[in-house]
């Protein structure tokens, strides 16, 4: 009553098959990681390969926002002024080379934005951040002031490049007016 059933010990033939079909399955085990392994180290090269092609992408992208950047401040308006001025026949100034002027810097302000953001759009894809353009962004003057919680404080995205070199254009822009108006522009009051 008492006794518990000894197992019997398998065949010798069973052991056989057992031990060939472990080990066939650690052989599809190594197998397995040595493709993963090889998969990865190509990706690792593929990586390692197209980093300077990524790299001068995006060396390339950053100058040409920077050269559009500054164009708005400086190429644009000068174009404007020339076209109209080659408009005018004569010495006077006339309402036609004015409205020149403002027509030819309006557009081509317009198409010095659409050029930047063409370059921005291109550098996010090339180089895409936590947070960007995926998400959509609330305007600060529209959020609530309930919702500014820590966690939003920390999703908050940072300045990339693109932003970076508008804003230090629009600060040089501001500086050299700023020094050009108050030292070189010379006095209005009295000259008459």
């Amino acid at each position: 009553m008492g006794e518990t059933p000894t197992p019997e010990p398998p065949a010798p033939g069973q052991r056989r098959i057992e031990r060939r079909a472990e080990a066939e399955r650690r052989a599809a085990e190594r197998a397995a990681a040595d493709r993963a392994a090889a998969t990865s180290a190509r990706e690792e090269a593929a990586e390692a390969a197209g980093a300077p092609r990524h790299r001068t992408k995006r060396t390339l992208l950053v100058l040409g926002s920077l050269l559009a950047s500054m164009n708005i401040w400086t190429g644009a308006p000068l174009l404007a002024v020339w076209v109209g001025s080659r408009s005018s026949g004569d010495t006077q100034v006339s309402m036609n080379a004015i409205l020149v002027v403002v027509v030819v810097l309006v557009v081509l302000e317009v198409f010095l934005v659409w050029v930047l953001t063409v370059l921005n759009h291109a550098y996010e894809q090339l180089n895409p951040r936590t947070g960007g353009a995926a998400q959509r962004r609330t305007a600060p003057w529209l959020r609530s002031m309930r919702d500014e919680r820590e966690d939003v404080e920390a999703q908050r995205r940072t300045l990339g490049p693109m932003e970076r070199i508008l804003v230090v254009a629009v600060a040089l822009g501001v500086v050299v007016f700023e020094v050009w108006f108050f030292f070189f522009s010379g006095s209005s009051i009295g000259s008459g």
